[in-house]
């Protein structure tokens, strides 16, 4: 789905509809089709890893594992290099604000999350970073580790204070309906990066927001329809 989404964002198509017309298929389902910035924890990578290894002792080359891997470091990537793109690949001056540390809401386990990935493209740009989540704080700072520009709030709206960026990396429900008003008054710049597709482009675009998501068209005129069903 995550490789679909970038196909989607180059042809102008939606990854939502996609996602319901694959899982209208009962043996697939549309549970686990949501695309994103990649998968991370402490089981899936391992299993993959796992399986591939084991292959490769007994003389099978598991193909399609060893590009699942592939795929998810490049959509993690993909996630920074929209961001890194709205500002002409520098971010000297820049600060960004993070929402979600760990690899999924309701867990502070923050092992191959993607925004480790994303963070660390950012601080290599020479952006400031801050960072918040409700329940990862402790566990990213120890993965992380200490780094030059990277800070911490214990509040959300405390992260997008003088923020040029917003990003979204993990769908927490403390995340879902925020208060964009008072957001927009917040922040220095107006730019959003959605990459869980969880805010509606139009009502952002309204307030003013340089918007962007996963997989689908960014633009104001999108009827969005954010199906919860199956959420």
């Amino acid at each position: 789905m995550n490789e679909l989404s970038r196909l989607c964002e180059k042809v102008g198509a939606d990854i939502d509809n996609v996602r319901r017309g694959m899982g209208s298929d009962g043996r697939i389902g549309r549970k686990f089709l949501w695309a994103g910035p990649g998968y991370g924890g402490s089981c899936f990578p391992k299993d993959v890893a796992a399986l591939v290894k084991t292959g490769d002792q007994y003389g099978v080359s598991l193909e399609i594992l060893k590009s699942v891997t592939t795929a998810n470091e490049a959509q993690k990537l993909h996630g920074a290099k929209k961001i890194l793109n709205r500002f002409g690949g520098n971010l000297q001056g820049k600060t960004v604000a993070i929402w979600g540390l760990a690899f999924k809401p309701g867990t502070d386990d923050v092992r191959e999350a993607p925004a480790i990935t994303i963070i660390q493209k950012l601080l290599e740009a020479g952006a400031h970073v801050i960072g918040h989540d409700p329940q990862g704080k402790p566990n990213f700072s120890r993965e992380i580790g200490s780094q030059k520009n990277l800070s911490y709030v214990d509040n959300a709206y405390d992260a997008v204070k003088n923020a040029d960026a917003l990003v979204l990396v993990t769908e927490w429900p403390e995340y879902k309906r925020p208060n964009f008003d008072k957001i927009a008054a917040l922040m220095r710049a107006k730019n959003v990066f959605d990459l869980r597709n969880q805010w509606s482009v139009k009502s952002l675009k309204t307030l003013g927001f340089h918007y962007e998501c996963i997989g689908r068209p960014d633009d104001a005129n999108h009827n969005q329809r954010r199906r919860t069903e199956d959420r």
